[in-house]
């Protein structure tokens, strides 16, 4: 550690013992951040933020993409400047003693790493690809405690790779980023931002890119940590499901600015803010089958279009005309309620809220969506096999990897199924066998009676209008050359389809788009936007079998429910079969007839819901169904001990390698 470092902690320790009255490890005051725009003029995505960080304290900091979440956390970090913005001066924003708007870099250098950790979302990006375990965490050790020799940097490296529970530490620090799963590269950067010995550590979306397993165990490591460490965390993310067993307390975020903040107890048993309730309501629940989700209509305003009043009144189903659209409501002390509990509502004495979050472990199974039809299988697939060959090692020696192993199932006719399972074990390579977009090993597909293995290219193409497909993410399926207009045109003129304008508008009314949105490009629409003219596309020729590869995984949990009700209307409309595959089985008990649980490449249980919720088999879905998030404390932290004993017995698909391979 630097001597500035150790400047900077030894004045944080003395700030812990310091006098009630002034406890906080991390304040932020009235923050304001601001960009200059190539106009002339400037916004504000960022305005009047205030809460603090107590020592050991678990904070939650949750809203949709565009709220500032991840903006309140660069300034935490003091990096506002490197992405171009500037904090106001009025602005208050103290992390272990040290003004992060005002002090000179070096001092808030000597911060980063030392005082503060960080996490950030996507770990592939984060780490050199081209640089050891052992490189990487080892150089982070040397920069904050330079006092160690090589022996000792070895050791403690070693040891923060335990810490983080990975397995055979000392060999991992030869390994590098690309040889590790998504959850082992997680947890490397969890390490790397521990060498430091930090008192705070930030957490931005660290799991938004995980399988709900791996999802569940970084945040239970991450919760052991703060207790073996006394750290305090702040844990930026979109999803309030995943936050209840986890924070001490939770803000909302919305249009930059905190809407409702208090013990997460209180905020999850009876939110107070209309837009905290629809984001709880907007998460699938585990325990039954809703006939339609809640979902937020619209979308986030650009701060540059922020509406005048209070930002959330245009999707609001409790905002009065004249009230709500006049005056930005301040953040005020609930009645009742313990010191840390706020909410920035004018109608907040008025509204009463159906239902809180309670519902989710109370209420009795729902009717879902209809089930699939009687009668012969639209697909049938018998002993499906895809094996690829990867290298290994030099001199042309290569292995055989199984990524699917002898896979059957029918899909039925208006039947939606269910796919779920973690990154690896073969979900997409199925459901690309299943359009013939890549060929199988061996086993045999059939689509309404006839083997797609033996078909020409000439007769494949002849079915492709009937079968088509939705990947996951839109930004890269979509050409940014193109209007939406010229996007639903393309396949139906390549298939000689009828397409004229009331076509395109019928299109875009079905995934619930405005006609507008013809003359667009893809960069003008958000996320969901997006993958709704994904769907669009892909319904164009009005196929018999859609299979969506996690096509709303990426998104928040509002715009999810939105688009999952999109694909129960379908089915319900034009009687369309769906292969969902998705790795979060809220989702699919909403959405599917069937679920199907992949492991290892192979299908391990194939049920009906809800039976395959109610009495689960083997243990791997056991294991899914226990890392499932509950939007309820209590349950959640009652399920951390079960969920550790089901995921042993299941495996950690975190930790683990390349499966199924073989000599070629």
């Amino acid at each position: 550690m630097t001597d500035a470092a150790h400047a900077v902690r030894t004045r944080a320790v003395a700030d812990t013992t310091a006098p009630p009255e002034n406890p906080a490890l991390a304040r932020v005051e009235n923050l304001r951040i601001t960009f200059d725009r190539d106009a002339g003029d400037s916004v504000s995505p960022v305005e009047d933020v205030s809460f603090e960080v107590r020592p050991g304290e678990r904070l939650a900091v949750v809203g949709e993409s565009g709220s500032g979440k991840s903006l309140t956390s660069l300034a935490l970090m003091g990096l506002v400047d490197r992405v171009g913005g500037r904090i106001a001066d009025h602005s208050q924003v103290e992390v272990l003693g040290v003004d992060m708007v005002r002090a000179p870099e070096p001092a808030r250098r000597a911060l980063r790493g030392g005082g503060i950790g960080m996490i950030f979302q996507d770990p592939l990006t984060s780490l050199d690809p081209v640089r050891s375990v052992g490189f990487q965490l080892g150089e982070a050790i040397e920069l904050h405690r330079p006092a160690l020799d090589k022996h000792e940097t070895g050791k403690l490296a070693v040891d923060l790779l335990d810490q983080v529970r990975l397995p055979r530490p000392q060999a991992l620090l030869a390994s590098y980023p690309h040889e590790l799963s998504g959850g082992m590269r997680q947890r490397v950067m969890i390490a790397i931002a521990l060498a430091g010995d930090p008192d705070l550590l930030i957490a931005d979306e660290p799991t938004t890119a995980l399988d709900v397993t791996v999802q569940a165990q970084i945040l239970d490591l991450v919760h052991d940590l703060c207790d073996e460490r006394s750290l305090a965390v702040v844990l930026v993310t979109h999803d309030l499901g995943v936050v209840a067993g986890f924070a001490d307390r939770v803000v909302t975020m919305y249009a930059g600015r905190i809407v409702e903040q208090g013990a997460t107890e209180e905020v999850y048993a009876a939110p107070r803010h209309p837009y905290t309730d629809a984001l709880m309501r907007s998460i699938p629940p585990l325990t039954h089958r809703e006939p339609r989700l809640v979902a937020i209509p619209g979308s986030p305003p650009e701060p540059a279009h922020r509406p005048t009043g209070c930002a959330f009144h245009d999707r609001c189903g409790f905002a009065e005309e004249h009230v709500c659209t006049t005056e930005r409501p301040p953040l005020t002390l609930v009645e009742g309620s313990s010191d840390a509990r706020r909410v920035a509502c004018l109608r907040l004495t008025e509204i009463t809220f159906p239902l809180g979050a309670a519902r989710a472990t109370e209420r009795a199974e729902s009717t879902g969506p209809a089930g699939a039809a009687d009668g012969s299988p639209l697909v049938s697939v018998r002993g499906l096999t895809k094996k690829f060959a990867i290298r290994s090692g030099g001199f042309g020696k290569r292995e055989q990897l199984t990524a699917v192993d002898d896979v059957s199932l029918d899909i039925g006719r208006a039947e939606i199924l269910g796919i779920v399972g973690e990154s690896g074990s073969g979900k997409s390579t199925l459901a690309r066998c299943l359009l013939r977009l890549i060929d199988p090993t061996s086993g045999r597909i059939e689509f309404d009676g006839r083997d797609l293995a033996s078909m020409s290219a000439r007769e494949l193409r002849k079915q492709r209008p009937r079968m088509q497909m939705i990947f996951q993410d839109p930004s890269s399926s979509l050409n940014p050359r193109m209007t939406v207009r010229q996007t639903l045109l393309e396949p139906l003129k390549i298939h000689g389809r009828p397409a004229d304008e009331q076509t395109l508008v019928g299109l875009l009314d079905s995934v619930k788009l405005p006609a507008s949105a013809l003359a667009r490009y893809p960069h003008e629409f958000s996320g969901g936007q997006r993958q709704r003219i994904a769907i669009a596309r892909a319904i164009a020729l009005r196929p018999e079998l859609l299979v969506c590869d996690e096509p709303v995984s990426a998104l928040d949990v509002s715009v999810r429910s939105s688009l999952l009700n999109v694909l129960s209307d379908l089915r319900a409309e034009q009687g369309i079969s769906l292969v969902f595959i998705a790795h979060d089985l809220a989702m699919v008990r909403f959405l599917c007839d069937r679920v199907g649980v992949m492991f290892r490449s192979r299908l391990v249980e194939l049920n009906g819901n809800p039976e395959i919720y109610d009495a689960p088999v083997h243990p791997h879905t056991r294991a899914l169904l226990a890392a499932q998030p509950i939007p309820d404390p209590d349950v959640e932290r009652r399920r951390r001990t079960m969920r550790r004993d089901l995921l042993n017995e299941a495996g950690d698909p975190s930790t683990e390698g390349t499966r199924n391979v073989e000599s070629a």
